[in-house]
């Protein structure tokens, strides 16, 4: 259940900020733009585009309250938020808190 929820949260935030920001872009610059827009908001967050792919690091506010979310809504929740600027975006979780979440994008060509 926490997946389908993920899914459906990453979806209609994405949706939400496109419109919000105006985003056009489709790649992993227009997912930087959107990402730098609305997690600033609630947690640390640092994003860099480096040799095609988009690397992000930030602290989880959820993690502490809800650690179950972090195993199993969490990744198809970015899923969800990624692939709505591009289907053939991918995500991999390259480290997840305590200590620091870190997420690489990349375009599956």
């Amino acid at each position: 259940m926490l997946a389908l929820l993920g899914r459906i949260v990453g979806k209609a935030v994405a949706e939400a900020v496109i419109e919000e920001y105006n985003i056009e872009k489709n790649d992993l610059e227009g997912l930087k733009i959107a990402l730098e827009n609305i997690l600033p908001k609630v947690m640390q967050f640092e994003a860099a585009l480096e040799e095609g792919k988009l690397k992000t690091r930030s602290n989880c506010p959820v993690y502490k309250k809800y650690k179950e979310w972090c195993d199993k809504g969490c990744i198809p929740m970015i899923e969800s938020f990624a692939r709505s600027f591009n289907p053939k975006i991918k995500v991999k979780r390259t480290s997840r808190e305590p200590d620091k979440c870190e997420f690489e994008f990349s375009v599956d060509t």
